[in-house]
C-alpha cells in the first residue's frame, strides 16, 4: 500500500486526468444537444445512442479511480475480481479467453470495414481514419503516463501497469467512433459496438488481467477521447471547407493572402 504521498500523487493525476476530458465532454455534449434541437427527437431505443454520452463516462470514470484511494470500492474492486475467479474456475474448467486482445480492436477495424463496402456514414474515408488517428494518439497520450507513473500491480502479478486498462479503452474508443459515424444509419451498429466493447473489458477481468476499476476508467477515458477527436477533426475540417470555400468566391491571387 502507498503511504500519504502517494495518495496525494494518486489524487494528482486523477485530478488532472478528468479535468482535461471534461473539457472534451462539455463540447461533445453541447454539439449533441444542438442537434437535437434542429433535426428532433428519436423515438424508441435509439434515443439513447444520440444522448451525449459524456455524463456516462465520467460517471464510469469516477467509479474506476475511487478504488484507488477510497476503501470501500476498494473493497468491493477486491470483491468483484474473487468472484469472476471463482465463476471462471468453477464453470469454465479455469479456462482462459484471450481473445480479447482481437476484440478490443474489432469497432475500430468495423468502421473502416462497413464503409468499404458502402454503409452510409457522416464522413468519408479519410477523415474516418484521420479520426482514429487523432483517437488512438490521444489515448496513448493519456493512458501510458498514468499506467506508468501509477505503477499499479495488475491481480496476476504480471507486471506494474494496472491502471486504467488499454484494452478497455481502445474497444470503447471504437464503440464511441462507431456510434457517431454511424449511428444515424441504423442504431444497431453501435449496439454492436457497444457489446463487442463490454466484452472486452469483462474479459480483462475474467482473465484476471485487470481489476473492475481499471476496466471502469478505460469506459470513461476511451469514450471521452473518441468524443473529443471527433470534436477537433470536425473543427479544423469545417474550418478547412469554408477557407476554400473563401478561396473560390475572391479568386487564387487573394486566396493566397488569406
Amino acid at each position: 500500500m502507498l503511504g500519504h504521498d502517494g495518495h496525494i500523487w494518486k489524487c494528482i493525476c486523477i485530478g488532472l486526468m478528468i479535468l482535461s476530458l471534461t473539457f472534451s465532454s462539455g463540447i461533445k455534449a453541447q454539439d449533441s444537444i444542438a442537434r437535437t434541437q434542429q433535426d428532433g427527437c428519436c423515438s424508441g431505443l435509439s434515443d439513447c445512442f444520440f444522448l451525449p454520452q459524456g455524463p456516462v463516462a465520467l460517471t464510469s470514470l469516477a467509479f474506476g479511480t475511487s478504488t484507488l484511494f477510497w476503501d470501500e470500492a476498494q473493497r468491493h474492486n477486491l470483491f468483484f475480481q474473487e468472484q469472476v475467479q471463482l465463476w471462471r474456475r468453477g464453470t469454465m474448467d479455469n479456462v482462459f479467453l484471450h481473445f480479447d486482445n482481437v476484440t478490443q480492436y474489432l469497432p475500430a477495424a468495423s468502421m473502416v470495414a462497413l464503409k468499404l463496402v458502402g454503409v452510409p456514414s457522416k464522413h468519408g474515408l479519410r477523415e474516418i481514419v484521420r479520426n482514429e488517428a487523432v483517437c488512438y494518439l490521444s489515448l496513448a497520450a493519456c493512458v501510458l503516463p498514468v499506467k506508468y507513473g501509477l505503477a499499479l500491480l495488475r491481480p496476476d502479478r504480471s507486471g506494474y501497469n494496472s491502471f486504467p486498462s488499454g484494452h478497455t479503452a481502445i474497444s470503447f474508443a471504437g464503440a464511441e467512433m462507431l456510434r457517431l459515424e454511424y449511428g444515424q444509419t441504423s442504431v444497431l451498429i453501435p449496439i454492436a459496438g457497444y457489446t463487442v466493447a463490454a466484452l472486452t473489458g469483462f474479459l480483462r477481468v475474467y482473465n484476471n488481467c485487470h481489476w473492475t476499476g481499471d476496466v471502469l476508467a478505460g469506459i470513461g477515458i476511451g469514450i471521452l477521447l473518441a468524443d473529443f477527436s471527433y470534436w477537433l477533426n470536425d473543427r479544423l475540417f469545417d474550418r478547412r471547407k469554408e477557407a476554400m470555400r473563401e478561396c473560390g468566391n475572391v479568386g487564387i491571387w487573394e486566396c493566397v493572402n488569406l
